[in-house]
């Protein structure tokens, strides 16, 4: 086979009329025709987009939901300490006398007057 100077070298090589069966797709035997193909697998990609857009949107949402319960707690923690703080003061100016709330002021206390003395330099053993 000779070869053809004037041929260009990126065209495919024609097929002899008659040569490719009538009802035969040009993607290959067993498959839709191309259109059928380009739809088939643009609808795939619409859905699989849709998916994806889909769970990307619960995502966020459960992620918004999700921080918006830790501040609540957080600001839940917040108020009870504020709460405890004016609490411990009523039982030390004698306006609440409640028994379990006395003990728990005092328990606050001893925890309060032991990390003083830790802050507090340890007396030295004398020097030799």
């Amino acid at each position: 086979m000779a070869d053809d100077p004037t041929a260009s070298p990126a065209e495919p090589p024609t097929e002899p009329a008659g040569a490719a069966d009538e009802g035969a797709s040009p993607a290959g035997p067993g498959l839709p025709p191309n259109s059928e193909l380009s739809e088939a697998l643009g609808r795939l990609v619409k859905v699989a987009l849709d998916r994806g857009r889909q769970g990307m949107v619960r995502a966020t949402d459960e992620g918004r939901v999700r921080l918006e319960q830790r501040q609540l707690k957080k600001d839940l923690d917040v108020m009870y300490r504020k709460l405890g703080r004016e609490v411990m003061r009523l039982v030390e100016s004698g306006d609440i006398a409640h028994p379990g709330l006395v003990r728990g002021v005092a328990r606050i206390q001893a925890v309060e007057e032991r990390i003083a003395a830790m802050r507090s330099p340890a007396p030295t053993g004398g020097s030799r």
